[in-house]
């Protein structure tokens, strides 16, 4: 499997995983979020990031700066650099082979070369596979909020 940032060319295709687990269990996106503009805006950013296997993306996530987040009463107030782990999605096919666990490593490696020190992220609270997962891996819920009248749990991981 490789890793790496998405291209825009892939923008479709990145968007299509996204929409087809509208529905699956735990899963918030509706039709309208994410939207190819997102997907856009993330790729020009560079905050888009994509598994491949044999040339096929079957799985991606997205990192970026969301400093409403990033500054919730009850996240770390020491952090220096932080950033956000959101959309992670993987296709069905490829679930529970360790590909979400894989990119957010990766994505986390290579922001901490850039100097970040804290990455947080909200999981709906019915997400609880996609919450398993984040504790698993070290992320520690902090708080929760309510926003777009879904219930979040709030996690911050130290890198």
């Amino acid at each position: 499997m490789k890793i790496r940032k998405a291209k825009i060319e892939e923008a479709e295709e990145i968007l299509k995983i996204y929409k087809s687990l509208i529905g699956y269990e735990g899963c918030l996106w509706d039709e309208y979020y994410p939207n190819i503009e997102i997907v856009n805006n993330d790729i020009k950013n560079e905050t888009l990031y994509v598994a491949l296997i044999d040339d096929e993306i079957v799985g991606t996530a997205q990192s970026g700066i969301d400093e409403e987040l990033f500054n919730m009463e009850f996240f770390t107030k020491e952090k220096k650099n932080p950033r956000d782990l959101s959309r992670v999605a993987v296709k069905k096919e490829y679930q529970k082979q360790g590909i979400a666990r894989k990119i957010i490593a990766y994505i986390e490696d290579e922001l901490r070369k850039d100097g970040v020190d804290y990455m947080y992220l909200t999981v709906g609270k019915t997400n609880i596979k996609a919450y398993n997962l984040y504790k698993s891996i070290g992320y520690e819920t902090k708080g929760e909020m309510v926003k777009f009248d879904i219930d979040w749990y709030c996690q911050e991981k130290k890198l």
